[in-house]
């Protein structure tokens, strides 16, 4: 107990010199630019060299190959890296570079292996030859700790032992969470320095196929080794090093025992209350050909687990309906507060390298997903909507009580071969999605039954990429996707409110508007890419794409044979699109710019068989886009990249009889064929470095667009009825984001501070008026995790957000007045401490507190307080959960949407207990 009160003292006065530490940082970083920054100036003035610098590695005293070696290629002072590489089995290595530079030095390292040098001079072919000679090592008492984070080239290696809590940390995401620099949601999605990540892997294979929230949530944190980040990831092999991409990819290096050998865990709990259930099952199995994942999950506890079925990439389009029954908006608490569910998943995955290839080039894979879940809400709401000058406030006070049921069912097959020549992925997707919601409102006094069906939405989606190198310069590439859908859905409201309003009889029942909408449509384009001497290249697109749709509704009383024209919709849509582009692009070293335009005609028809017209309009457009990237060190880069692009509304979007959406919102959008012009401009700061264990990135974005239509809103009651107008208007808004996060490996502490600023400017259309609308929001927080000693682990977050709206009023003799609706100030912060006993008992409890000061009628400060006890033998592991122990029974939630005020009051899970087993094989 004394050795760990004097870490603990020892630990708690380190964080007194974080600061200090903070200013040596700094200066690390300002020297790590200065070196690379001073090579790039005593280089700049030579003349580029094309090189190919090659050796061997033999041992100085039997004349045998060294393998694995370590080589780097230096400047000729030996400061600035160009290169890093090891030897073969031969003992051989291979540079091949374009530099300004007359020389160069070549040095070799390695385990017991003297250091040595050797200045060359840069020429077209060069070799350089060594002994390697031994050192004698005094090995006596030793004790070898492993960096936590390191770099080689692009890639970040996190050693998963440095982070692991390995009686409370069961899936690599709670280890992930800990690691500087990455951070992951609930679903499982990974950001690596602020930016999404374009691909998961399990030992260099893509095995979830954009659904790698299945993997983060389910593989055990014990199995893996290593995390690696490859920055700066092209998963093209073809077109690496040719076609730059900015996002970040996380391979998970697995150990040895989990190799080869089926894992599986099983979980089953029970708890009160109410009655409840949570069951898991998970089988893995990872070999060097061959990977699978099958998860099998059921619960009524609120466990949400539909969310780590997302797809973040290679995502399977869908379609959704615009018919919909009343449910409150969602609390920004975790899911398992609110959430009365009753859901089943699976999730099945598979792939396999074809052939005798060790380049993970040639792959099948399968994977598939099913979904039943049952969702039902509770709230009481208040929603005031701001109207123009002389107007009061609009206010809609609802209860509201909704049940979502879903079935659905995904299935993808996909072929893929990659290799330094040639690209090809074929994929082919299938889905079915059944819905059968219902609810009721009490609106106002007044009650209203809603009941919504889709029975059933049909996908098919087929994508083809193929990419191939002519030769060494050039490279052609061909992409295509087909996709198909139908969507018949159903809603009913009962009793039909304002029947006067639609024409029917008062003493009508219900009202149900039917709805069945199709399409079908292919995006086809071909690319052709030159590579010049010098760094620079062009290239050449053209493609065509096709569009056809078609949509039918209407809305009457049941009973009813057939709806009036004003209720009733026959629309065939149909737009057909031309492209060509070129682009230029340049490359010096880690300096890349590129810029280029596309020409585009654009011609869309639209047929109304219910009013026998039609219309239609053509168009051409020009899109320009820049973008440019620079590593202003290996740990420092900067990106950024502009783009302007016309748009032609989609057409359907355009109908001209009233379709009801909600119990409470009518619209026809009959008008002109929407057109736009959206420009979007962006800057981004990175630093990663892996020695300081330092991370942070900052972004700033533009945007403008210009639009000829607006959308409005008449209020006739607790009735919305939106309608179109040809009016032109601009929205726009800028926004700053960022977040700094270091590791400090003396103290076991990683501390994470996000910040950002947002503002908007639009035009909102209420009673005939336009109000012109500006909001903004500052969120700031505060991340930090700690091992306080061997035994305790802390984690503290804390978000502060404050938003506001504006309205800009034109009074008499066009005097402008600006009224700021009440801001509103939100506070999240969550304590969380967890210990062990004797190696195989651990703790945890968890606090939370919410604060929104805006709340009227209901406490503004809500808190909760959560623990869990773990008890493990062996395979098995014991787990007693208690959640909301304190009973919080409702939660208040107040927020702006534009001038829209929402205030919730939302119905949460009581106090329960759940006791669970886990066991777990392999």
């Amino acid at each position: 107990m004394n050795m760990e009160m004097n870490i603990m003292t020892m630990k708690l006065k380190t964080f007194a010199i974080l600061i200090a530490a903070a200013v040596l940082a700094c200066i690390s970083v300002a020297e790590t630019f200065a070196l690379p920054l001073q090579a790039q100036r005593d280089t700049v003035r030579q003349s580029l060299v094309h090189a190919v610098v090659t050796g061997r590695v033999t041992d100085s005293g039997t004349g045998e190959p060294v393998p694995g070696a370590n080589v780097m290629l230096q400047t000729a002072d030996g400061r600035a890296l160009y290169g890093f590489t090891t030897t073969d089995s031969d003992g051989r290595y291979r540079f091949e570079y374009s530099l300004r530079a007359d020389s160069v030095r070549v040095m070799i390292t390695g385990f017991n292996i003297r250091k040595a040098w050797r200045n060359v001079p840069l020429v077209a072919s060069v070799t350089a030859d060594f002994q390697a000679e031994y050192e004698r090592l005094q090995l006596n008492e030793v004790t070898v700790t492993a960096e936590p984070i390191r770099r080689r080239g692009d890639t970040l290696s996190y050693l998963v032992d440095s982070y692991i809590d390995t009686l409370t940390d069961r899936a690599i995401g709670d280890v992930l969470r800990k690691m500087p620099g990455i951070d992951v949601s609930e679903s499982g999605q990974i950001r690596y320095n602020n930016r999404p990540i374009n691909k998961f892997y399990i030992e260099g294979l893509d095995l979830m196929g954009g659904r790698y929230g299945v993997a983060v949530n389910n593989v055990r944190a014990r199995d893996i080794s290593r995390v690696e980040v490859l920055e700066n990831h092209q998963p093209i092999k073809a077109l690496k090093d040719v076609e730059f991409s900015p996002d970040a990819a996380i391979n998970l290096r697995l150990k040895d025992g989990a190799k080869g050998s089926l894992i599986a865990t099983l979980s089953l709990g029970g708890g009160y209350k109410p009655w409840m259930w949570n069951g898991e099952l998970a089988l893995m199995l990872f070999t060097g050909n061959y990977q699978m994942m099958t998860t099998v999950k059921s619960n009524n506890s609120g466990d949400d687990v539909t969310t780590e079925l997302t797809s973040f990439y290679d995502a399977f389009a869908k379609e959704y309906s615009q018919l919909g029954i009343h449910t409150p908006a969602t609390p920004d608490t975790d899911r398992e507060r609110y959430m009365d569910n009753l859901t089943h998943a699976v999730s099945i995955n598979n792939i396999v390298r074809l052939g005798d290839s060790t380049d993970n080039d040639n792959t099948l894979n399968i994977n598939a997903i099913y979904l039943h879940d049952r969702q039902r809400y509770n709230s009481s709401s208040l929603t005031t909507y701001y109207l123009p000058d002389g107007q009061p406030p609009l206010e809609i006070d609802e209860t509201t009580s909704a049940t979502e049921l879903s079935d659905g069912a995904e299935f993808k097959l996909r072929y893929n071969l990659n290799n330094e020549k040639i690209y090809l992925n074929e994929q082919i997707a299938f889905g079915a999605e059944w819905n059968r919601n219902s609810g009721s409102v009490l609106s106002d006094g007044t009650p209203v039954e809603q009941a919504m069906t889709v029975n059933p939405q049909l996908r098919l989606q087929n994508d083809l990429r193929f990419v191939k190198v002519l030769d060494n310069d050039i490279r052609l590439s061909f992409n295509s996707r087909i996709f198909a859908s139908s969507l018949p859905s159903t809603l009913r409201i009962t009793p039909l409110l304002y029947p006067e309003i639609f024409g029917y009889d008062q003493n009508a029942q219900d009202a149900v508007q039917l709805m069945d909408s199709r399409k079908i449509n292919t995006v086809n384009t071909v690319f052709l890419r030159k590579e010049f001497h010098g760094g620079f290249g062009i290239n050449f697109a053209a493609g065509a794409d096709a569009d056809f749709q078609g949509m039918t509704s209407s809305l009457a009383p049941s009973g009813t044979d057939t709806a009036p024209d004003s209720l009733s919709n026959d629309m065939d849509y149909r737009s057909l699109a031309a492209r060509a582009s070129i682009g230029l692009s340049y490359r010096y070293r880690s300096f890349h710019i590129g810029a280029g335009a596309a020409l585009s005609y654009n011609d869309i028809f639209i047929r109304d068989n219910i009013r026998n017209s039609s219309r239609s309009l053509g168009k051409f457009f020009v899109n320009p886009n820049i973008s440019m990237d620079v590593e202003i060190t290996p740990n420092l880069k900067f990106l950024a990249s502009g783009a302007v692009i016309n748009t032609l509304g989609a057409p359907s979007s355009i109908y001209s009889g009233y379709i009801m959406t909600d119990y409470r919102v009518i619209g026809s959008r009959d008008g002109d064929i929407a057109r736009g012009l959206y420009q979007r401009y962006n800057a981004e700061l990175r630093y990663a470095d892996a020695l300081l264990s330092l991370f942070g990135s900052v972004q700033a974005s533009y945007t403008r667009s210009r639009s000829n239509l607006m959308y409005g809103t008449e209020y006739i009651g607790s009735l919305s009825r939106i309608q179109t107008y040809s009016i032109d208007n601009v929205s726009q808004g800028w926004s700053i984001d960022g977040k700094i996060e270091k590791r400090f490996d003396a103290i076991s502490t990683t501390i994470g501070i996000p910040v950002g600023f947002t503002r908007n400017w639009m035009d909102v259309l209420r009673q005939g008026e336009i109000m012109p609308v500006s909001t903004w929001s500052l969120p700031v927080g505060l991340e930090l995790s700690s091992r306080l000693a061997p035994t305790i682990f802390l984690e503290y977050y804390i978000r502060y957000v404050r938003s506001a709206s504006e309205i800009l009023h034109t009074g008499p003799e066009a005097a402008e007045t600006t009224e700021v609706l009440t801001p509103i100030n939100a506070l999240h912060q969550r304590l969380r401490l967890s210990t062990t006993f004797f190696k195989r008992l651990s703790a945890s409890i968890t606090g939370e507190h919410y604060l929104n000061d805006a709340i009227s009628g209901g406490s503004r400060n809500i808190f909760f307080l959560d623990t869990s006890i773990s008890y493990k033998a062996r395979k098995f592991e014991y787990i007693l959960e208690g959640r909301n122990l304190l009973g919080t029974g409702t939660y208040n939630q107040r927020t702006y949407s534009d001038i829209t005020n929402f205030q919730y009051l939302y119905r949460l899970r009581p106090l329960s207990v759940m006791f669970k087993i886990r066991f777990s094989l392999g």
